[in-house]
């Protein structure tokens, strides 16, 4: 069998079938746009594949002059009743992405929006020769980047009424990440401008446009109250809690596991999953994130890494996760979430209120839930609303928690205090890791962050980010089966020279507990026998740490055994 090459940065649906690249169909989609209302906004994460799908949406609508129903012929859609393939290169369409308007000031976001439309304007030069003389100007005045602002806010509604007269069809209208602008200019201090902007070029595109067939918009947030949908009567919104299109963004578990046989490497699924799923879309539908499967099949040797989280800056997350105004149940909440515990009955509005991010902890869970960074499961109803269990959905998701932690303390104390610290736990000198660990607790942690019962799981987020810096020397397990139990942390060292780590926390009811607690601690990893996992590893030393906290007060009892 020939194994195809993954399409890893090509989001161009007909390159991606003329070339011979693995191709997910995805193509039922199409089905489902036609059957739903006039106007459809989808919101997913970003890289789950919505320019591709609003790539293949653009081909099999577009009226061109050549046929291009070919790239269609072996998917799913042309099973389908012969209506669908009536619809097949019937419509002009006019195409937007703005995944790439990421500026910082607004004079040069505003620049990139008129770059953009003065393209698919001329995409569409071949019209000219139809227009009046009035509309001619106003064409030619877009092209030659003469037009004023109001008329580029004007211009989706211009085109459309020009491409429906010329070719006797109403338009499609796709409009890609149209929140990618937004996102930046909130960072940047140009909401206000932004704002008014869009809502004129999107009411010019979508309200009572009699040209329009059909209109799709793809983004990661729904942004409310700012008026951006204000009045678009037929809009119905599909986020990754809709029934509807659950399974036609990512990649569902059939298609991860077609794909792991085609490479021969079915008994890599349970690491996969790990790494990689734990999305549930919809009614249930588990979802794994494709731009991670796709990069991991390319580089399979590589094993498993955090591929997604590293394919942005995070910078929304960074400032609204981390900023020290940030109430102390939001800490403790992430501390939770990072230790493998669930945040239960959490109310989910799906309109995002950028202004609330500073104001309101529910926006949090809005920004975390649709940007990606967690998974919602158990949906009840309570009273008018739908709750939700929050849970951080894989092992990769994790990593970037963690790095965010680690970035945090690096600012706090310093890297090369944090590498001391690391080099002391691999090392078995149990007393500098104690040490340095509690130094940390009284310069960093705040007195609410450690108290009660919830220390435990604060302490165990905080070490965990801090063993991100251990990546390139060990494999860094939490909450994991070993033995007769679950451990807390586990370190198994990438070479069977180093030393392997197993770690479970305790938290102490007051300080005259810890020694108790640490013991307590250390026992169960014995009982238990927690380093299971370590010594199928054979390796030659494996130290064992019971950790037990009492606010900023730290104890560890620990004992290093041959394996």
């Amino acid at each position: 069998m020939i194994v195809k090459k993954s399409p890893i940065g090509i989001s161009d649906f007909k390159r991606i079938i003329e070339e011979n690249y693995r191709y997910i169909d995805k193509s039922l989609l199409i089905k489902e746009i036609l059957e739903n209302s006039l106007i459809v906004l989808l919101i997913r994460p970003r890289r789950f594949g919505k320019t591709l799908n609003m790539s293949l949406l653009k081909y099999f609508f577009e009226k061109t002059a050549e046929d291009s129903s070919y790239l269609f012929k072996d998917l799913k859609i042309w099973q389908e009743d012969n209506f669908y393939k009536e619809q097949q290169g019937k419509y002009p369409v006019i195409f937007l992405t703005f995944k790439s308007i990421k500026h910082i000031h607004w004079e040069d976001a505003l620049l990139q929006f008129k770059f953009i439309i003065r393209e698919e304007f001329k995409r569409h030069a071949y019209l000219l020769e139809s227009l009046s003389e009035t509309d001619k100007d106003y064409f030619q005045k877009i092209i030659l980047n003469r037009a004023e602002t109001a008329d580029y806010t004007q211009s989706l509604g211009q085109l459309s009424k020009f491409l429906c007269e010329f070719h006797q069809e109403r338009v499609v209208i796709l409009i890609d990440e149209y929140d990618t602008p937004i996102n930046v200019a909130f960072l940047n201090g140009f909401y206000e401008q932004i704002i008014p902007f869009v809502k004129i070029l999107f009411e010019s595109a979508f309200k009572d446009n009699s040209y329009l067939e059909k209109g799709v918009i793809t983004g990661i947030f729904r942004v409310a109250k700012e008026g951006v949908f204000s009045g678009l009567n037929n809009l119905s919104e599909h986020s990754l809690l809709s029934f509807k299109f659950a399974d036609k963004f990512g990649f569902t578990q059939d298609e991860v596991k077609g794909l792991l046989e085609e490479q021969q490497i079915s008994d890599q699924l349970p690491e996969v999953q790990s790494w990689y799923n734990g999305y549930y879309f919809g009614n249930g539908e588990i979802i794994y994130n494709p731009w991670s499967i796709l990069r991991f099949l390319s580089s399979i040797e590589e094993g498993c890494q955090p591929y997604w989280v590293n394919t942005s800056d995070n910078q929304l997350l960074r400032t609204y996760m981390f900023q020290p105004q940030r109430d102390t149940d939001i800490r403790q909440e992430l501390a939770d979430l990072v230790a493998g515990k669930a945040i239960p009955k959490q109310i989910i509005h799906e309109h995002l209120t950028f202004p609330d991010l500073t104001e309101n902890k529910s926006a949090i869970w809005n920004l975390l839930l649709f940007g990606g960074y967690l998974n919602a499961k158990n949906r009840t109803r309570q009273g008018n609303f739908f709750v939700y269990d929050l849970e951080i959905p894989n092992r990769e998701v994790t990593y970037l928690y963690e790095s965010f932690i680690l970035d945090w303390v690096n600012k706090q104390v310093g890297g090369r205090e944090i590498l001391i610290m690391l080099e002391a736990l691999t090392q078995g000198d149990i007393t500098l890791f104690e040490k340095k660990l509690r130094l940390f607790a009284e310069r960093i942690f705040s007195y609410h962050d450690t108290q009660g019962e919830e220390s435990e799981n604060f302490y165990h987020a905080f070490i965990l980010g801090l063993l991100v810096n251990l990546e390139h020397s060990h494999e860094i397990k939490s909450n994991r089966e070993s033995g007769y139990g679950r451990y807390d942390i586990v370190l198994i060292p990438r070479t069977d020279k180093n030393l392997g780590v197993v770690i479970e926390l305790k938290s102490a009811e007051k300080q005259d507990d810890l020694d108790k607690m640490a013991a307590r601690a250390l026992d169960q990893i014995l009982q238990k026998n927690y380093a299971a996992e370590l010594k199928q590893r054979e390796l030659r030393q494996i130290l064992q740490v019971g950790i037990a906290a009492y606010g900023k007060e730290v104890k560890m009892k620990a004992t290093l055994a041959g394996s």
